[in-house]
């Protein structure tokens, strides 16, 4: 049957159940974001890392509960680089690593975080990286973070990546800022 029995969007650490019926399950999960850098003065943080994507299809031999953990993304450097995002799991049966936070730099150019990789189970989807922040005696301009709902780039305090997105948080510009923290990851499944 090419039509799903259900379509299962979850955004927090719980178990998950097969549905009656179901023989098939496309599982894909994401990472969580990174987060941005800090600013000071006239350094910049670059952007967090978007998390990366796995995707597997799971035939049930026989259909069994999994855990799934959604670890929380990366928190946004003051004056420091941002923390990496936490991994998402589908049970021991897929891994979806998170984006690495973006960095600090007091030489007015910070670069934003790598997206995440690594994971395992299931084929890989790179997540995007951060992009750069720059700054200027003046001016200073945070990286916006990486992958769809990454922050937008900021020339004050970063901006969060949106939750359930696994994106990056932007970085900061400009004395004493915070990075913007990383959305969360998520899990999807379409059972068959």
């Amino acid at each position: 049957n090419s039509v799903p029995i259900a379509i299962l969007f979850i955004t927090a650490t719980g178990t998950y159940t097969p549905t009656a019926g179901a023989t098939v399950a496309v599982v894909y999960v994401k990472g969580s974001g990174g987060g941005g850098g800090g600013g000071q003065s006239s350094a910049v943080g670059g952007g967090g890392g978007g998390g990366e994507g796995e995707m597997r299809i799971y035939r049930y031999a026989t259909p069994a509960e999994q855990t799934v953990t959604i670890n929380a993304g990366g928190a946004g450097g003051n004056g420091a680089g941002g923390s990496g995002g936490g991994t998402t799991t589908f049970g021991a049966l897929v891994t979806a690593n998170g984006g690495g936070g973006g960095d600090y730099s007091v030489s007015r150019f910070a670069a934003g975080g790598v997206g995440g990789s690594g994971g395992s189970g299931g084929t890989s989807i790179r997540g995007a990286p951060g992009g750069s922040g720059q700054g200027a005696t003046d001016v200073t301009n945070g990286g916006p973070g990486g992958g769809n709902g990454g922050g937008v780039g900021s020339d004050t305090t970063g901006n969060a990546g949106a939750a359930n997105s696994g994106g990056g948080g932007s970085g900061a510009g400009g004395a004493g800022t915070t990075g913007g923290a990383g959305g969360t990851g998520y899990c999807l499944i379409y059972e068959f």
